[in-house]
């Protein structure tokens, strides 16, 4: 019987394919693993236990406005101010007396009674003082149940005179479904010495439970202070400040597109542009006004590009007629030029006599400005030199200027005069009735839209320098661009911003040069078609991260500089079925010589899949997380991810709760921050001051935010004095609508507590494949494992094959005691399970504690 020995101290080639268990000619083989679960793998070789993930908050509760009341009174007295007064939820009129608020407390507006709701938000639409000069006043919201008695529920931010302002206040609770009527009230303590206001509409919200939640997430990073993580929900925008160590709500911003929410966005400075197909783009800027605020607001764009669409939808056309004449350069060699709308033609060489002739250098020449089609334009001989032009069909525009001027030859004026204005049959490229820009992206100067809803394979691009702008008349270097991505399959997925302009439609990939009309033009370079718009492109390391079009592989766009193009690389090859028809992606990039750069993709069945990358250490390894809670409580089985953004370097995710019903309402949906410090998923920790146990700080009960009864699993680490052991686990138990009760026992303990939901880490190497001859090995071979060691650093609670090692047979009185993480060698005697053909033992840790493996050296029998 053969002797052997085995060592692995790599694992940076993550987990691997079925498919690459025969390989044992390829480096990566041993440097993989069949099973790597809720682990990363770290640069320096090791595998590690994943982050875990800090409940934020859950995500916003779905709210309806209410409409169909009168829910807008004006106070009956002399000191009315300037309104809009609201009706059914239509504006009815306007009244403007101009009248100074003074004295007492003064009521604004109130709302009458209606049904009992669960406020949410009071949105006061373009607030403003119209007092001459800088003003600026304080007003408060407050609340009644009776009509009489008044309560103050909640600040008004500070209202100006110099501009209008939309202000969302959030009254979520307050005063409880009894608090049927609501008022803003000027309070008579305000110092400004006079105070005239003016309110164009005023909309109250309710939660509802009725409503099938929707969220989507996005970052808006204006510098490293100012980087927010915002929450779209039908009628609100929660945004949350990121640090780099915490995430805090700040605001709630007023939006109404309903479930229509941005699938992509664009950041420049501190603007933020959200897309959607169906919706206009909306604009969010920070720090408005110098307010330290953001604000919502639809952009106005300027010189939307027209497109004929040609269909039952298109604007209906009327020729566009005018005349020039040619009397005083009707001479044969007279050159002139005319002029259309701003637009100069090429120039015109007059043939005095043979009107034939010069009718068809006019309606050429005519024909070929940018302004018109392909055809439609006629002209004809009127009298004398006299030429009527008709610009009909696809050529039909709207006439505002026409001018004629000689450029050599000839005396005296050339006359042009518009007969008939015209009405085209082009229409903005982007409308109401087109359906909207799909994505966009800043660069190179410019800002750049993939596609619009009824032009999916259209690329736009503004004016250089001027984002709104989309000029595109004479072609000049900083005009606007626009063209068609031809070919099978090219609607746009999305526009890449890194180096350069990248095109990612559903058939190939392609390379945007130049950046002025003459120069621009889009260069295919491969031909793998991209999945979805969900899954946004990611630059990193300078390459493009892209899904291809099978929704099964992760691809690295990236120039080669020996064939001169960009390569789309297969990253995920070795691990062919770790990604199934995904639905979101972000990166985090590494933070220190302990991190490497992740790609986060979640998958369609709410799993995950983590790419280790660094492209220099030719390091890539995929590993899987899931949140398989593996618990007792029947019913629940696994939660999910949904969706995830990185903010500030920071990824975020939503993570939707299991729950034994199947409906679902906000209270399952957690936002949560994903970090090494936790080490269990939607969790919140709970440290006790220095010199405090449990009990003395938070009392017999612990509230962890979580609005769910489940069972949950706590560990106590960093201080359990009097205990010797300063990392436990305690009992698992269940919450009470997120509370937590703790014994006596454990309230007598000191340090951190972490309540949260536990998640199992797995990891179990390639099939052994050792030496067995000249050449030869056992990997096919019968072979067992006498023995093995494990190298670990920080870990403890670890199982092999299901039984536990030595550093974790520790109990004390009633605690299931994972002791203090060892560092250095953990052995078994044990060996695996006796003689197979495919022997690799699976190591796991079941509970809440750290685990740190750096190698495995294996004796073999074979």
């Amino acid at each position: 019987m053969a002797k052997s020995s085995f060592l692995q101290n790599n694992f940076t080639s993550g987990e691997l394919s079925e498919l690459i268990k025969g390989r044992t000619d390829i480096d990566q083989y041993f440097k993989g693993m069949q099973l790597a679960e809720n682990v990363v793998t770290v640069p320096q070789g090791g595998v590690k236990r994943r982050m875990g993930t800090e409940f934020i908050s859950h995500a916003p509760d779905m709210t309806q406005m209410i409409n169909g009341l009168p829910f807008i009174d004006m106070p009956n007295n002399a000191n009315t101010v300037e309104h809009a007064y609201l009706q059914n939820g239509n504006l009815e009129a306007q009244v403007s007396t101009n009248a100074t608020v003074t004295g007492a407390d003064y009521v604004v507006w109130t709302t009458p009674t209606n049904t009992s709701t669960h406020k949410k938000y009071i949105d006061l639409f373009q607030i403003q003082l119209t007092d001459t000069g800088y003003q600026e006043d304080t007003f408060d919201i407050e609340y009644s149940t009776d009509n009489a008695t008044w309560v103050k529920a909640a600040d008004v931010p500070t209202v100006y005179s110099d501009f209008p302002q939309n202000i969302r206040i959030n009254v979520d609770g307050i005063g409880g479904t009894a608090a049927d009527y609501w008022r803003l009230v000027r309070k008579a303590s305000s110092t400004a010495g006079y105070t005239r206001i003016k309110i164009a509409e005023v909309r109250v919200f309710f939660t509802s439970a009725g409503i099938t939640p929707n969220y989507k997430i996005h970052s808006f990073d204006v510098s490293k202070t100012d980087s927010f993580l915002l929450v779209f929900d039908p009628n609100n925008i929660a945004v949350y400040r990121v640090t780099d160590t915490a995430t805090t709500k700040v605001q709630d911003l007023m939006h109404y597109n309903g479930s229509d929410l941005p699938d992509r966005v664009a950041v420049n400075e501190n603007v933020l542009l959200g897309f959607h197909e169906n919706k206009p783009p909306m604009r969010i800027i920070h720090d408005f006004n110098g307010l330290g605020r953001l604000e919502i607001d639809t952009p106005t764009f300027q010189n939307i590009p027209q497109f004929d669409y040609n269909d039952s939808q298109s604007p209906t056309p009327t020729s566009a007629v005018f005349t020039i004449d040619l009397q005083h350069h009707k001479t044969t060699g007279n050159r002139y030029k005319i002029e259309i709308n701003g637009i100069e033609s090429k120039t015109l060489t007059s043939s005095d006599t043979a009107y034939t002739v010069q009718e068809e250098e006019i309606r050429r020449t005519v024909q070929d400005m940018p302004l018109f089609g392909d055809n439609g334009v006629s002209v004809s001989h009127t009298s004398g030199h006299l030429y009527t032009v008709t610009c009909a069909g696809e050529s039909a525009i709207t006439l505002t200027t026409v001018l004629a001027f000689a450029t050599s030859g000839g005396t005296g004026d050339i006359p042009a005069i518009i007969i008939t204005a015209g009405v085209s049959r082009k229409e903005d490229i982007w409308s109401a009735t087109r359906g909207y820009p799909r994505s966009g992206v800043f660069a190179n100067g410019r800002l750049w839209f993939g596609g619009t809803k009824s032009k999916p394979q259209n690329l736009l691009a503004s004016k250089a320098g001027s984002f709104l702008d989309f000029e595109i008349d004479q072609g000049l270097d900083d005009e606007g661009l626009s063209f068609t991505i031809n070919g099978s399959k090219s609607k746009i997925i999305d526009v890449s911003g890194g180096r350069g302009v990248h095109v990612f439609t559903e058939s190939a990939e392609y390379n945007v040069t130049g950046n002025t009309p003459a120069t621009i033009t889009a260069e295919q370079q491969t031909q793998h078609g991209s999945f979805s718009v969900d899954v946004p492109t990611m630059s990193l390391d300078g390459a493009t991260l892209f899904i291809d079009g099978t929704g099964r592989s992760l691809k690295q766009f990236l120039f080669n500089f020996n064939e001169n193009a960009y390569r789309s690389i297969d990253l995920s090859v070795l691990a062919s079925k770790a990604i199934v028809n995904p639905v979101d992606m972000d990166v985090v990039s590494a933070v220190s010589a302990e991190d490497a750069n992740y790609v986060f993709i979640i998958n369609g069945d709410g799993t995950a899949v983590v790419l280790n990358t660094l492209r220099e250490q030719d390091i890539n390894g995929f590993t899987r997380f899931n949140q398989d809670r593996d618990t007792l409580e029947v019913g629940i089985d696994f939660d999910t991810f949904e969706q995830c953004v990185t903010v500030n370097n920071v990824l975020h995710v939503i993570t939707k709760l299991d729950k034994h019903s199947g409906t679902f309402d906000h209270e399952d949906y957690c936002i949560c921050r994903m970090s090494f410090d936790h080490i269990m998923d939607c969790s919140k920790k709970f440290t006790a001051p220095t010199g405090q146990n449990l009990g003395t700080a938070f009392g017999s009960t612990v509230d962890t935010g979580l609005k769910n009864s489940r069972e949950v699993q706590l560990y106590v680490r960093g201080g359990a004095t009097p205990l010797t052991d300063d990392h436990l686990v305690l009992t698992d138990r269940y919450m009470n609508n997120g509370v937590v009760t703790l014994t006596a026992d454990e309230q007598a303990l000191y340090g951190t507590l972490e309540i949260g939901y536990n998640f199992v880490s797995k990891v179990k190497t390639m099939p052994i494949a050792t030496a067995k001859g000249s050449g030869a090995n056992n990997n096919l071979s019968q072979k067992r494992v006498d023995k093995m060691n494990m190298r670990v650093v920080e870990t403890s609670g670890v199982k092999i094959d299901g039984v536990l090692t030595e550093v974790r047979q520790d109990t004390y009185d009633g605690f299931l005691s994972s002791s203090k993480p060892t560092t250095g060698i953990i052995e078994d005697s044990n060996g695996g399970n006796g003689w197979n053909r495919e022997v690799a033992p699976e190591i796991t840790v079941d509970g809440p504690t750290p685990f740190n493996l750096l190698a495995i050296d294996y004796e073999i029998s074979s």
